[in-house]
């Protein structure tokens, strides 16, 4: 049986939902890889942290700890201001704010999973899905935060910023930085 390793805003939330009425592949959850086959999505880095500041800024799904995460973030004044705050501020401990290579990794920073899709990759990971006898992700909408595309949030120090914080995940996943 493989297993699906949900990285927090890359699709995790739909994947279970075709998981969980099909019981034809396990999930871990937001678990770190464990010895066992295994496959993953990774999205974007720059795309994936607008989306978990977007989604956590609204509440995320309602429940706790997205609750408590949403009043962490209510103090800072824009995206640009809570992105320069990350690291100061510690808000790794976040999970969705924690690099996938977090997720995929060994502690020796070795990438560990079976199969690694990539969310800009749709039609990969849909082929990959009907293999197994499951729904298409394409079909499946869950979890998805309100904003615009990432390019509209970005400016020099951001980029900079989240290109030093996520440098692991670029170049591991293959993800250009601006």
């Amino acid at each position: 049986m493989i297993n699906f390793i949900h990285i927090p805003k890359c699709a995790g939330s739909s994947i279970y939902q075709i998981i969980d009425a099909n019981n034809t592949m396990g999930y871990c959850g937001h678990t770190r890889i464990v010895d066992i086959p295994t496959i993953a999505i990774t999205r974007h880095p720059y795309d994936r942290i607008i989306s978990a500041y977007f989604y956590l800024i609204e509440g995320g799904g309602q429940v706790e700890p997205d609750l408590s995460y949403c009043e962490m973030l209510k103090k800072y004044s824009s995206f640009k201001d809570f992105v320069m705050h990350i690291e100061e501020d510690n808000l790794f401990e976040i999970i969705h704010l924690r690099s996938m290579s977090y997720f995929l990794c060994n502690d020796e920073g070795e990438l560990i999973v079976t199969k690694v899709f990539k969310m800009e990759e749709i039609n990969k990971i849909d082929n990959f899905l009907v293999s197994e006898g499951l729904q298409k992700l394409s079909e499946v909408h869950t979890n998805i935060s309100n904003h615009s595309h990432y390019m509209d949030y970005l400016d020099k120090e951001i980029i900079e910023e989240i290109n030093r914080l996520y440098e692991k995940d670029f170049k591991l996943f293959n993800y250009r930085m601006l």
